[in-house]
């Protein structure tokens, strides 16, 4: 489990524990997120985490019923 508090704007370009997170995951693994708002700070970072899908990786939001997989 991995999670950051951050507290101004400007941090949010450093997120060290999402990166460690991100560098974790494999094939069949979930990354699960209260909300994908939380995940995504921007249209590049979006990007990013379809790549996640493409290699296998399921993004699962906790307050929404639909998730992103390479299975829909």
């Amino acid at each position: 489990m991995y999670g950051e508090q951050i507290t101004e704007i400007s941090a949010y370009k450093e997120r060290p524990e999402l990166s460690k997170c991100l560098d974790n995951l494999s094939v069949g693994d979930n990354l699960v997120v209260h909300k994908l708002n939380r995940l995504e700070r921007s249209m590049v970072e979006m990007l990013e985490h379809t790549a996640l899908i493409e290699r296998g990786v399921a993004i699962k939001t906790l307050n929404t019923p639909s998730d992103r997989t390479s299975e829909h």
